[in-house]
């Protein structure tokens, strides 16, 4: 009686739909009711209870041990990263190392010092100006700030570049740009840092509440911005050969031989005062007020 054939069939979360002999069908239903299965299970008989969802693409193959998740390849390092796209200017490379940033960081926005950081992990020489070149990748389309000021994003023509790589044809090096490119944009290119400025290991960024060097449309606005990012790295005051310099390293040269006009705007406005000692020139409280007051109006 107990080899008697019966056919079951179950469905719902599992199916089932055999003949079976009555033991066996007595051992399913203790199992699915909670009972104590008897200690005489039938040879050769095993319950899968395992959904069809669980088994969906699969072969029901009765002892066939499953096949492992492959395991993922290892993102690239920043170094590899360079390799892999070809980055040579630093606009490249900052692309690269942003590109780093938001794949294998998984950060969607990132600053200029989150770049610092990863030009030293990559043992890559730091930018003289790294700011500068942050915006050379805004104005190639390549970077867009964000609504967070000193954020940043990749866009689509940057991705496409960390996919594809970066063009080879057509490269100009920095030397064949040379006495041409600064006379098309009437930079003035100072040949040696000035000794005031020697303790700077690299270019100060904006001071806080005050907007990109860029961001200045007059001339007397940069020569207050450099002041100001000097003052910050604790550079007090600047000789008029110094903001010449800095303001060439920041990309808009303001020469020499015009800063005291904008000194003269710029004291009328009580915005600057001149060292009777070194004649040196530094920002006062109103001039600092002033550049916080040209992010507020561009934000309005």
């Amino acid at each position: 009686m107990s080899d008697a054939a019966v056919h079951l069939s179950l469905s719902g979360r599992m199916t089932f739909d055999e003949d079976i002999s009555l033991a066996q069908a007595a051992q399913i239903l203790a199992y699915l009711t909670g009972q104590p299965l008897s200690p005489a299970a039938p040879s050769g008989f095993a319950l899968d209870v395992r959904s069809d969802t669980s088994l969906a693409g699969e072969e029901r193959t009765p002892g066939r041990p499953s096949e492992p998740a492959p395991a993922p390849s290892p993102a690239p390092t920043p170094r590899e990263l360079l390799q892999l796209t070809g980055a040579k200017t630093n606009v490249e490379k900052i692309v690269a190392f942003a590109g780093y940033l938001t794949r294998s960081e998984a950060i969607e926005a990132f600053t200029v010092n989150d770049l610092r950081q990863v030009f030293r992990r990559a043992r890559e020489p730091l930018p003289g100006n790294l700011n500068r070149d942050v915006d050379s990748a805004i104005r190639a389309g390549l970077v867009i700030p964000t609504e967070t000021r000193g954020e940043y994003l990749l866009t689509a023509r940057a991705e496409e570049a960390l996919t594809g790589g970066f063009p080879q044809q057509g490269r100009r090096s920095p030397a064949g740009r040379g006495s041409a490119h600064h006379a098309a944009t009437g930079r003035a290119r100072s040949a040696a840092k000035p000794a005031e400025l020697a303790a700077l290991d690299e270019l100060p960024d904006a001071p806080d509440g005050v907007p990109p060097f860029h961001d200045l449309e007059l001339k007397r606005d940069k020569v207050l911005w450099v002041l100001a990012a000097a003052k910050g790295a604790g550079v007090d005051g600047l000789s008029n050969r110094a903001i010449e310099w800095l303001t060439d390293q920041y990309g808009d040269a303001v020469q020499s031989k015009h800063i005291g006009v904008h000194f003269d705007a710029l004291r009328k406005a009580e915005q600057v005062r001149r060292s009777i000692q070194d004649g040196t020139i530094r920002i006062t409280p109103q001039g600092e007020e002033h550049l916080r007051s040209q992010a507020d109006r561009r934000s309005s």
